[in-house]
């Protein structure tokens, strides 16, 4: 069993205008990402009562929407912790960095 927690630091991004809540659309990502990937036995969202083998913690270190050449680019940088929870250790830590450009500006687009 694998759990995915992530967690948004409260600092000066204004977390409230993103369409949807950051921390629970990093959560949503990585928990695919690791159901896709077909490496475990079940992943789920961390809740507090799981009894994983592994434990996956995280959270973005930055969140930026930027004006970028009369468009809007987001960047993101964010690092996670890979624990096994059975041995007591760290399998790997690290840290990934994307930006990207908004293509639609309004929330109308599905």
């Amino acid at each position: 069993m694998f759990t995915v927690k992530a967690r948004i630091r409260s600092g000066s991004t204004n977390y409230h205008r993103w369409a949807a809540d950051p921390g629970a659309t990093v959560t949503t990502a990585f928990t695919e990402s690791f159901r896709s990937a077909n490496a475990f036995s079940a992943v789920a969202p961390y809740d507090g009562q799981n009894r994983s083998d592994y434990l996956i913690t995280g959270r973005p270190e930055r969140l930026d929407e930027t004006d970028h050449g009369g468009g809007v680019r987001v960047e993101a940088k964010l690092s996670a912790v890979l624990m096994n929870l059975r041995a007591g250790s760290i399998v790997c830590s690290g840290d990934a960095e994307e930006s990207s450009n908004v293509d639609k500006h309004d929330m109308n687009w599905w």
